[in-house]
């Protein structure tokens, strides 16, 4: 539901700032403390995906098809702030960050990983992770190494 997946960001100082489609984009300020905002987001991804994996269970025993997601956690700079005409306004925010969040996001599927990390973030957070390989990205110049969690990890595989 649109409340509960409003509360997992807002417990980790993030916030999710806009539902699209299926998906959303939440964000997790720095406030000059890169680790723990990577950390914060990576704590929030999951519980979101704990909380889909009891959704999928009580699903199941319902003979439903499971629902799955991908996520990126990315690390950069945005622009943000209310973006539109008199007649309709968005508070969100924009960059060349975003647009590699999202790029990063569409590879989840293609490499069979609930999370991806971009080289950025994994710098930041001091993970030790494994790295799934470099790729060309839609509007994203040069080569990107994408990360995963580790092997056993939750978040590794669906």
């Amino acid at each position: 539901s649109c409340s509960s997946a409003r509360s997992l960001p807002s417990r980790r100082r993030g916030e999710v700032l806009k539902f699209m489609g299926d998906g959303l984009q939440a964000i997790f300020p720095t406030e000059g403390r890169e680790p723990e905002a990577c950390q914060s987001a990576l704590g929030a991804a999951r519980e979101a995906f704990g909380s889909l994996r009891r959704q999928n269970e009580a699903r199941a025993q319902k003979g439903e098809d499971a629902i799955r997601f991908g996520l990126a956690l990315h690390l950069g700079e945005v622009s943000y702030g209310n973006i539109g005409g008199a007649n309709r306004q968005d508070f969100t925010v924009i960059g060349p960050a975003v647009n590699l969040s999202a790029r990063l996001e569409s590879l989840t599927g293609k490499l069979g990983r609930p999370v991806v990390l971009s080289e950025a973030f994994v710098r930041a957070s001091g993970l030790k992770v494994p790295t799934l390989g470099s790729f060309d990205l839609k509007g994203v110049s040069g080569a990107q190494e994408v990360f995963g969690l580790a092997e056993g990890d939750v978040l590794a595989a669906w």
